[in-house]
């Protein structure tokens, strides 16, 4: 068996998109829900990308900040990762350059054999010489990763509560306003708001290109989970401090009905975050539950 790993390239790209498990179709999450999934499935489903979504995501695959691994054996891909260049924000506000694993995946009949270990390897030698001294990613199977060095830097929660269970602790009066606004202009909101909030946050990450686009059409999640609400909070002044992405998908159980799903949440300052909450908190019938599935990430090129 002969082992190769080293960069693709465009004729190669569909053979490394076809051994991960976003675009093959296999599981590729721990049994609990992540965090960052707001639905109510374990593994949420995933679907077997089509001919024609292979040729596009290797059309877009190789750019400047994306940079993929792959580990040959007998010339044929069998396993592979890439690094996603972003900023990181660090304590004090500064920014720093940091290799974001993704797109990781070995094809089943090629496991236990160090083809990920290697290609890590690749992948970090590659941030080391480009200057990323710094390596993250947010794991879907966390018990992968710390054979390769890394450990827990921060914690996402999923939250899973019924409203009349939980209310605010004192009395709230909201100087500013909220409105619910269409993806058009939650997709103009987004990428201003996302950049003031990063600059102050610690941990906090530079989007990728790409990562607002699809909020202006709106449209249905794979998983059925209904189209994007987005609601936006302005201060006294009228500037936007706060935005929040939510769904209110249908169920036949009558358990579910009315439940409503956060997926994206940021705020500048309280007023804003207990506003955005406030108003999550009280947009389903009395017996509901409302969820918030942690920090929003893009799937496929989040870090």
């Amino acid at each position: 068996m002969t082992i190769e790993i080293r960069p693709i390239t465009r004729a190669e790209a569909k053979d490394y998109l076809r051994v991960l498990p976003w675009a093959n179709g296999l599981p590729q999450e721990e049994p609990e829900p992540s965090a960052w999934y707001a639905g109510r499935a374990a593994n949420p489903p995933q679907r077997k990308a089509t001919p024609e979504q292979l040729d596009r995501y290797a059309d877009e695959l190789l750019t400047d900040w994306f940079r993929p691994q792959a580990a040959f054996v007998d010339g044929k891909i069998a396993g592979g990762s890439a690094i996603v260049s972003v900023d990181l924000t660090l304590p004090g506000g500064r920014q720093v350059p940091m290799g974001g694993v993704t797109s990781t995946g070995v094809l089943p009949t090629y496991r236990r054999r160090g083809l990920l270990r290697k290609v890590m390897a690749a992948m970090l030698d590659d941030c080391r010489e480009r200057g990323e001294f710094l390596a993250g990613l947010s794991a879907s199977e966390a018990t992968i990763y710390g054979r390769y060095g890394f450990a827990p830097a921060t914690f996402q929660h999923r939250w899973e509560v019924r409203r009349t269970d939980v209310a605010f602790r004192t009395p709230f009066t909201d100087p500013g306003t909220l409105d619910v606004v269409d993806g058009a202009s939650a997709a103009a909101i987004w990428p201003v708001l996302h950049e003031q909030v990063r600059a102050v946050r610690v941990g906090e990450v530079s989007p990728l290109p790409g990562k607002w686009s699809g909020l202006a059409d709106g449209g249905l999640p794979a998983d059925g989970r209904g189209p994007a609400h987005h609601l936006i909070h302005r201060d006294a002044g009228g500037q936007v401090d706060g935005a929040a992405i939510f769904r209110l998908p249908w169920s036949p159980d009558p358990d579910y009905a009315g439940e409503l799903q956060v997926d994206a949440f940021e705020a500048l300052n309280h007023d804003a975050y207990r506003a955005l909450w406030d108003y999550c908190s009280i947009s389903t019938s009395p017996n509901e539950w409302w969820r918030h599935g942690g920090r929003w990430m893009s799937r496929c090129a989040g870090c």
